[in-house]
């Protein structure tokens, strides 16, 4: 039915009663506040069980933001639930913060053709359970991170009225933001660990009686609440998805992780933008923001740099370049430049070359466009200035994609591939976070291990000053 989630119980002290504590039919952001060993994320795990009991997963879709002592887990196994995140995946937190975006305006849309979008044959409703507020906050404390948290705050503002709310907890009053927690229709309260926070939030401290776990105030009635307490949530989420088979209903869009492998084949399938002419489209590998084909349009004079440590995948992201490259208005031919053993060396429809002389030279004799690959660019030395002069001709329908090792490249203030930075136009390839940006005046999201220490072939591609989490497809599968 449509009726109220039953999560506790209210004492109501004028009237000598008590009462279910529930939650409300419609959509309603709800924030807990309690420290360590309160009994938040039980709570939190209670809300959860309490509405998956009451809507099934074609009427109610749940996103788990798991940044407490990870007691959320379980929820993974809910048929309502599309995704549980965890503090070591900005990247699904980011991705999940656009799903909601996306979905809100489609709410709208829907709202504005007369359709109710609490309607839940229309649209399910969506409950973000986050645990521990302050934490996620932490987690994305760069640039990228601070914009990803004020488009959390517009879902918490506009969400309700659309169907989706957030249920979340916090350790204390100040660990979010007033702006954020004044979208919160209902707070209820644990125990505090400093007297001040009561009053911050206009209550009274409570005596010993109403400190046990899961006891807490109504910060806008100033009554006691109890939240129920399930002591076997395996066994509860089994129970509820027992009813529920899977494929049956529709269940929650997924927030994944990107693939630590993409065939080649998938990218090209993907292809669907023909370059204008004058430019080239490079594709490289699959995008973390909306998981499609991605890659480069470099327009005339227009470069792009691939830098990475040893066994990163430089040499395979040339390889794709290579396999991926649309150029407007018809074919270009492919010079190689390789310093030393290349992957490149085995491609047979490119023009090999061994020095830069070679290659200016077959350039200039091209009666076509052409996209010039350099492979250890580090090692390719200038000393005539034969290819700082191409460079600086900007010529139209000539292209270089270089790669080399970022350390090497930083310090070369002289060296040609300067140029080629210029255009901003990029990919880091498990980069040093905090100074590898440099290179193309672009800051990379503060995304550590993740990338630092993922996959081959997994980066930041850079183009227009902005940095998307990407990886590089595998050329050897189709």
């Amino acid at each position: 039915g449509d009726g109220l989630s039953p999560i506790g119980l209210v004492d109501v002290p004028e009237e000598q009663r008590q009462e279910p504590l529930v939650l409300p039919a419609a959509a309603a952001n709800l924030l807990i506040i309690g420290g360590p060993g309160t009994g938040a994320g039980s709570a939190l795990i209670t809300c959860a069980l309490s509405i998956a009991e009451q809507f099934g997963p074609d009427r109610l879709q749940l996103y788990v933001l798991d940044f407490g002592a990870q007691v959320l887990g379980p929820l993974v196994a809910l048929p309502h639930t599309g995704a549980v995140i965890g503090p070591s995946e900005p990247d699904r937190v980011e991705r999940l913060v656009r799903h909601l975006q996306h979905e809100l305006e489609r709410r709208r849309e829907l709202a504005a053709t007369g359709q109710r979008p609490d309607d839940v044959l229309v649209a399910p409703r969506i409950v973000v359970l986050v645990d521990n507020w302050g934490g996620l906050r932490a987690a994305l404390d760069d640039v990228t991170g601070s914009l990803v948290m004020e488009r959390l705050h517009r879902v918490l503002a506009d969400g309700p009225g659309m169907g989706i709310a957030v249920f979340a907890t916090a350790d204390r009053p100040q660990a979010m933001a007033a702006a954020a927690a004044a979208t919160f229709a209902r707070r209820l309260v644990l125990r505090l660990a400093d007297p001040i926070d009561y009053a911050m939030l206009g209550l009274r401290r409570p005596d010993r009686a109403t400190v046990l776990p899961g006891r807490a105030m109504d910060a806008e009635r100033g009554w006691e609440v109890q939240f129920a307490h399930e002591p076997d949530v395996a066994g509860a989420v089994a129970s509820i998805a027992s009813r529920h088979p899977i494929g049956v209903e529709a269940p929650a869009d997924p927030i994944l992780s990107l693939p630590d492998r993409v065939p080649l084949g998938l990218l090209a399938s993907d292809h669907t933008r023909t370059p204008e002419a004058g430019t080239i489209r490079i594709d490289l590998g699959l995008g973390d923001d909306d998981r499609r084909c991605t890659g480069w349009d470099l327009g005339e004079g227009e470069h792009a740099l691939i830098t990475g440590p040893a066994r990163s995948g430089k040499s395979t992201a040339l390889l794709v370049a290579r396999r991926l490259a649309f150029a407007g208005g018809g074919d270009v031919n492919v010079h190689v430049l390789t310093p030393r053993a290349s992957p490149l060396r085995q491609l047979a429809d490119c023009r090999q070359h061994r020095d830069i002389s070679s290659l200016i030279t077959g350039v200039e004799h091209d009666d076509g466009r052409a996209l010039i690959l350099i492979d250890d660019a580090e090692l390719v030395h200038d000393g005539a200035g034969e290819l700082a002069g191409l460079l600086a001709q900007r010529r139209p329908g000539c292209w270089v994609v270089a790669a080399g090792r970022a350390e090497a490249l930083r310090s070369g203030y002289t060296h040609w591939t300067t140029t080629v930075r210029r255009s901003r136009h990029g990919l880091a390839l498990r980069p040093q976070i905090e100074i590898d940006g440099e290179l193309w005046l672009t800051p990379l999201p503060r995304r550590g291990p993740a990338v630092a220490q993922g996959a081959v072939g997994r980066g930041f591609l850079i183009t227009g000053g902005t940095a998307t989490l990407i990886q590089v497809a595998d050329p050897s599968s189709s």
